[in-house]
């Protein structure tokens, strides 16, 4: 039955193309109207619209991840780039900002002759602004003569073989998820609308969700743009798209009701919308209105994640929303969802449910309005991160021999057997060629992980290259790597090897809380700098990793974010991991940059013509460790100044061997700063906050150099 399934769905393409003459829907496309499943093609009119906007030059569909199929659209419409239809599709670009959904909405209003499926007469269609009447039946006019003029028909029947390969790609995802059940039950809609999945070939990682509607005829789209391709070329439909797939579906639900409530959520998305403005400008969300549509609808798919995931995905879907997206308050939007589905009886449907939503909103940018209290991060997040463990597996397989050293036996074992099937996957096998010839190993692999979301996608874009990880990490090596990446996490159905490990990691994250519990380390660092940190503080845990750790700044993502990775090197007699006092020794090194950085920045200028002096007078050997600069003088001082205070504090007879060692690294008047930081300390009422204290350093500093 599954293999009838996917042969009829197949042949639909075909028949699609077979219609062309009277651009009529054909007997199996109608038998296939009310079927369960979501239907997956590959769509004439989509890549036509595409490809002509490609030739105009949009950047959005000029990101292509088929090779192939880029060289051979280059080749057969070499020719036309000059055609009326390009030029005219060009001009709509600079005159109407005809960009990403624009060409999508009027391609679903052609049909297969590429003709309008609706009368000019019953303008507008729904296809927004930006089409005008005029210039629409303009451009259709010239792009019916593009395609003949072009024998678009010949390239798309040519290419059929590709397409196939990512249809059933894309099929075999989809059976293991009920989305179509999902989407109806969620939304609480009637089951007689035509839902199809498009795979774009043109459109690289551009996602789009459009709709059509005349008479009893209902579609909604979903154009999910192919943007991974295995080592031989073909198109490869990843699980992590399946939350793109539900974003661009929710919108065909989620927009009617955004557009009833449209003023009644104004004058939230006026106050709103300037606060995180140049964020979602930078994702192509210009205005507050279309802001409200993508709130609605990412909070929806939150609710697929949650149903179709693992607990750990859900977390790093909300928190790349919040800190990747700037949906700042998607997380309480999400929360608010579990109301709507606790209480279906009283609200059957997400449009009985909607005024709540638009509440919300309402609340929300209330409290914008109030004065606003600095940003509190988290003083300490332990976790295991999917993004680590990933990358961290998939060098294992590759041989890397830093990242097989691991001590839990146990949990590597449970890696080889899961993963013994995919030791000579494309990406195992690229990586060990990284590491054998791009010297890819140790922290480089660590540094690119911190880099992608949860999607193993990148967090910036590949045109702010470099993006500040790992020199060993080339543009096109890091592009084709994060490719092969994310077919290996779908091949590998690898959210399912976290879900059978979440016991494993649970109890890595209790154990090392209760350490950290022993010297209130959450609270020490805060209690000594009187503030709160600049950044979000992580303690990530890498079972893989044995006894190599790292420690990365990343400011990707709207919060600024400081980790330390560290390696799981010792087990007690019961096999469990046990964390020792040289752990804090580690994080006292390198967390207090998050506290220290921020006071120096707006202390500059009376620090810098004092400390500048300074250095020229201290000890070659540590002139040479903070390479002669003065900020990182004053951050190293103020630094093993707040180690020394917790060591002290909570490690007496580690005290007089850490001074000593001080002093024979260069750090000659290590024991003057531990007096002046007790003085302050002792004074706290005086000096509520480091800062605060911070000109006594400089008295000090200026008393040395002098």
């Amino acid at each position: 039955m599954k293999m009838l399934k996917t042969i009829s769905l197949l042949i639909l393409c075909f028949t699609c193309l077979n219609n062309a003459a009277s651009g009529q829907k054909s007997s199996l496309e109608e038998s296939l109207e009310n079927n369960n499943s979501i239907k997956v093609v590959v769509d004439a009119r989509v890549e036509l619209i595409s490809i002509v906007f490609r030739l105009a030059g949009n950047p959005e569909y000029n990101v292509g991840a088929i090779r192939s199929y880029e060289r051979d659209i280059e080749r057969h419409f070499a020719g036309f780039k000059g055609h009326p239809a390009v030029k005219y599709a060009q001009e709509l670009r600079e005159t109407r900002l005809m960009s990403c959904d624009g060409p999508m909405q009027l391609a679903i209003h052609l049909d297969r002759n590429f003709k309008a499926r609706k009368p000019l007469d019953d303008w507008p269609w729904g296809l927004g602004g930006r089409w005008k009447k005029q210039e629409t039946q303009e451009f259709l006019g010239i792009l019916q003569q593009f395609a003949e003029e072009t024998k678009f028909d010949e390239f798309f029947e040519e290419h059929q073989g590709l397409y196939r390969r990512g249809i059933q790609s894309t099929e075999s995802i989809l059976e293991r998820y009920g989305m179509r059940k999902w989407l109806y039950e969620f939304f609480g809609a009637q089951k007689n609308d035509d839902l199809k999945l498009v795979l774009g070939f043109v459109n690289g990682n551009s996602n789009y969700g459009v709709s059509f509607e005349q008479g009893k005829v209902k579609e909604k789209y979903a154009i999910i743009g192919v943007y991974l391709c295995s080592r031989a070329g073909n198109p490869i439909f990843s699980s992590k798209q399946l939350e793109t797939v539900a974003h661009e579906f929710c919108h065909s639900f989620v927009n009617p009701l955004v557009d009833k409530y449209m003023l009644q959520l104004k004058p939230a998305g006026e106050i709103i919308y300037p606060k995180v403005a140049e964020k979602l400008r930078g994702q192509g969300y210009q205005n507050w209105q279309t802001m409200m549509y993508e709130s609605a609808v990412r909070a929806c798919v939150a609710d697929f994640v949650e149903n179709n995931f693992s607990r750990k995905t859900l977390e790093l879907y909300i928190g790349q929303e919040v800190k990747g997206r700037s949906f700042l308050w998607m997380k309480e939007l999400s929360e608010l969802l579990k109301t709507y589905e606790d209480n279906r009886n009283q609200y059957p449907t997400f449009g009985s449910f909607f005024s709540e939503f638009v509440k919300f909103h309402n609340d929300y940018a209330t409290r914008l309005q109030q004065p606003q209290v600095e940003k509190v991060y988290t003083a300490l997040r332990v976790s295991v991160d999917p993004r680590v463990e990933l990358m961290s597996i998939v060098f294992y397989l590759a041989g890397s021999s830093e990242y097989s050293q691991s001590r839990m036996f146990d949990y590597c074992d449970a890696v080889d057997k899961y993963f013994a099937p995919h030791f000579d996957h494309p990406a195992v096998v690229f990586a060990a060629e990284l590491g054998d010839k791009k010297g890819i190993a140790y922290d480089a692999p660590m540094s690119l992980a911190l880099h992608i979301d949860n999607n193993f996608e990148p967090l910036k874009s590949f045109d702010d290259w470099p993006w500040g990880i790992d020199s060993r990490w080339t543009k096109s090596d890091t592009q084709r790597f994060l490719n092969l990446l994310s077919g290996f996490a779908q091949d590998t159905n690898f959210d399912e090897f976290i879900k059978q490990n979440e016991a494993n990691y649970d109890s890595l994250v209790n154990a090392a809380n209760k350490f950290l519990d022993k010297a209130d380390f959450r609270q020490w660092l805060n209690e000594f700098f009187g503030t709160n940190p600049g950044a979000q503080l992580n303690l990530t845990l890498a079972p893989v990793n044995g006894r190599n750790s790292y420690k990365f700044r990343c400011e990707s993502t709207s919060e600024k974010q400081i980790y330390y990775i560290a390696g799981i090197s010792e087990l007690d007699s019961s096999g469990k991991p046990v964390f020792n006092d040289i752990l804090f020794n580690l994080l006292i090194e390198h967390f207090p940059q998050a506290y220290i950085d921020p006071i120096i920045e707006r202390n500059r200028e009376k620090l810098k013509p004092v400390v500048e002096r300074m250095v020229d007078i201290i000890p070659e050997q540590f002139r040479q460790y903070v390479d002669g600069q003065w900020d990182t003088f004053t951050s190293e001082c103020i630094m093993r100044t707040c180690q020394s205070c917790f060591i002290k504090k909570y490690f007496k007879e580690r005290h007089e061997p850490f001074m000593t060692a001080g002093e024979q690294h260069g750090l000659i008047f290590i024991r003057e700063l531990t007096d002046l930081a007790e003085k302050y300390q002792k004074n706290r009422g005086e000096y509520p906050t480091f800062e605060s204290f911070l000109p006594e350093f400089i008295k000090f500093f200026e008393g040395y150099g002098s």
